[in-house]
């Protein structure tokens, strides 16, 4: 990612600075003891200067506080839910790696 990576949370506030930006994405996954992504669908484009991507997925998640474990997996592992959510990246060309991700954005409840 790069040193201006930008995150925007599910409820619309933007948080920048790639170090206060990762604290921040970390503290929206801290209610879940465990988690998991499960891509529906991805669509990626170019724009200038990179590209940016679109991600469908079931977020399976075990919260802190211990669950009933209700909802089974893909792979059959127990799991206290599963949401959906929305995810757009956009990746920048350059940098220390040919790609960096500049941007992370959350669309799903808060």
């Amino acid at each position: 990612m790069t040193k201006h990576w930008t995150y925007r949370k599910s409820t619309g506030e933007v948080v920048e600075s790639a170090n206060k930006a990762w604290t921040a994405l970390q503290g929206t996954y801290a209610p879940f003891k465990d988690h998991a992504h499960n891509t529906q669908d991805i669509i990626v484009w170019e724009i200038d200067g990179g590209w940016q991507m679109y991600a469908v997925a079931n977020v399976w998640y075990n919260m802190q506080a211990p669950g009933d474990d209700e909802t089974e997996g893909l792979d059959g592992k127990q799991w206290d839910g599963v949401m959906k959510g929305c995810f757009k990246y956009t990746f920048r060309k350059g940098g220390e790696r040919d790609v960096e991700l500049a941007r992370t954005e959350i669309y799903s409840d808060p």
